[in-house]
């Protein structure tokens, strides 16, 4: 299955990501329930000092996706599932969950980031499963999740 939505995501990156632009400066609104729905968010930026690359999609309005962390490269994955969204403010919290256990929590708030297309800036806090606390900050990345920095 994993493997289905790797290609998948990679299929869709292929023809749709050349629409978007790279921005770090986001709008104060929250992304509109018509983006959520058909976009697919891809981010990079950083977890505390770790560079990191994120892609969501918001099917039947709940976010799932995944994450790496640049420096353990693309093939280790983890997963990410939505547990909380207000579409009027943005507030999205997101599990992360490695081998089907949760062991991280994403508590931000998603922005609209400005740009074309689907456009977005998710700002907050990373929890650990040790319960550390990191600043993170991810906005567009219209290059393809493969590549390395």
């Amino acid at each position: 299955m994993n493997k289905i939505f790797t290609i998948s995501l990679a299929l869709f990156l292929c023809f749709n990501v050349m629409g978007s632009s790279i921005t770090e400066n986001p709008k104060e609104e929250a992304i509109s329930r018509q983006d959520a729905a058909i976009c697919w968010f891809y981010l990079k930026g950083t977890i505390g000092k770790n560079n990191v690359r994120m892609y969501l999609a918001a099917p039947n309005d709940n976010f799932l996706g995944q994450y790496f962390y640049v420096s353990q490269g693309f093939y280790n994955q983890i997963d990410l599932k939505q547990s909380y969204y207000d579409i009027d403010t943005g507030h999205l919290i997101i599990n992360e969950y490695v081998n089907g256990m949760r062991t991280g929590k994403f508590d931000g708030f998603l922005r609209d980031g400005g740009g074309e297309g689907c456009s977005a800036v998710y700002t907050g806090t990373f929890t650990n499963f040790n319960g550390k606390r990191f600043k993170f900050r991810l906005y567009d990345d219209p290059m393809s999740p493969y590549l390395d920095d």
